[in-house]
């Protein structure tokens, strides 16, 4: 007597008749536990129950936090600016760093496995003055994405 004995039940609620030959039901128990009910032998009170425990896939990979460092959300800007991102919870060694303006990519880096800072330069004369919303955008090797925006307000003579 005693033992391990395994079996497979699929997602659906059914046994999976690989595991090996029983005769058996699978009660609802909760979202994470069933009560499972097995014939052992050939005699009607040859039966076992256990609590099975359901095993759930690993969450998703967290997304990527991206940080605009400078210039400061709302700050006014001119001419040339250098716009500092950096990232967190990347993983690999491809962290592609993009820059957008006002929906319109103006630049990107692949920064290896560096999570930052990488800074870009936005030609702030190529708008006219007033607001702008600069975006920053990561995707790391594993195709995590993460993104943030800030509004700076443009004032070129």
């Amino acid at each position: 007597m005693g033992g391990t004995t395994t079996w497979c039940i699929k997602s659906d609620g059914t046994f999976d008749s690989s595991a090996g030959v029983f005769i058996g039901s699978w009660n609802q128990y909760n979202d994470t536990h069933a009560i499972i009910e097995v014939e052992q032998g050939s005699h009607a009170n040859d039966k076992v129950m256990a609590v099975a425990v359901r095993e759930t896939p690993p969450p998703p990979p967290s997304p990527i936090k991206v940080f605009i460092t400078q210039p400061k959300a709302g700050a006014t800007v001119s001419g040339t600016v250098w716009v500092v991102i950096w990232a967190e919870g990347t993983t690999g060694s491809s962290n592609i760093f993009t820059l957008k303006a006002d929906g319109q990519e103006i630049g990107r880096q692949n920064a290896g496995s560096s999570r930052g800072p990488v800074t870009l330069p936005w030609n702030s004369k190529s708008g006219p003055n007033g607001t702008h919303v600069l975006q920053a955008t990561v995707v790391d090797s594993s195709g995590a994405t993460g993104s943030t925006s800030i509004n700076v307000i443009v004032n070129n003579p």
